[in-house]
Parts: C-alpha cells; structure tokens; sequence
C-alpha cells in the first residue's frame, strides 16, 4: 500500500511546487488567467482570445443580467441565497482550479430559472409603474 501512496503524493509535491513556481515567476499572468477562467464558466472562449462565440455571448447578454435581477429581487428567500451560495461557490472553484472542466453545467438551470424570474419580475414591476401613473 505504501508504494501506490508514494507516487500520489509525489506527484502532488510536484504539481504543488510548479504551481508556486508559476504564481511566483508571473503573479500578475496568474491574475489574469483566473480572471480569464471567471469569464469562460459563464460563456466559451476559443483558445488564445478573449471574445467569447457568438452563441454563448447571446445567452449570457440575456440571461446574467435579468439572472442577477431576479436573484437581487428573491435575495431574502432562503432558496435563492442557497442558489446563489452554489453558483457563485462553484464559480469561484472554477476560476481557481480548473476552467477546462465545464464545473457550470449543474448551476446553469439555476441562472436560467433566475433570469426567468428576473425578467418577469421586471416586466411586473413595470406594469405596476405604468398603472400608477394613470
């Protein structure tokens, strides 16, 4: 058992140590990546760019904004503060470990629902606006 044990762990002293080395030799380069993985949980960004494709872009230009609307509107709700702790937990994970791995996929509904509501929320809101002025 010891000599399956020693490769793992060695293994993870060396992932460990070139980490490091990476953060130390280009901390403002590290910056930038984790800001750069922030940006691929909610939409896809080819390799070597930094505008997303057009169809993710479309998605989040609807969804987040209205998603973040919803979520301010229910934020007392402890549903939508538990939601909110997941995804935003979850893309937090992302931006710092792994962007490769599409971590979004189990919070995508939520944002989804959230737009939803967000933008019905909005348009509901709006009607109460007009109808008071008359």
């Amino acid at each position: 058992a010891g000599a399956i044990v020693k490769p793992e762990m060695e293994r993870y002293h060396y992932w460990k140590a070139l980490a490091l080395e990476q953060i130390l030799d280009n901390p403002l380069g590290q910056i930038r990546q984790v800001f750069r993985k922030a940006i691929k949980f909610w939409v896809y960004l080819p390799q070597h760019t930094w505008i997303p494709t057009l169809k993710t872009f479309i998605v989040a230009l609807f969804v987040f904004p209205f998603g973040c609307y919803g979520l301010w509107h229910w934020r007392y709700h402890l549903l939508a503060q538990l939601s909110a702790l997941w995804f935003s937990g979850l893309w937090f994970f992302h931006s710092i470990v792994h962007s490769e791995l599409r971590y979004n996929f189990p919070v995508m509904p939520m944002i989804f629902i959230f737009g939803v509501i967000g933008f019905f929320t909005l348009l509901n809101n709006l009607g109460k606006v007009k109808h008071k002025g008359n």
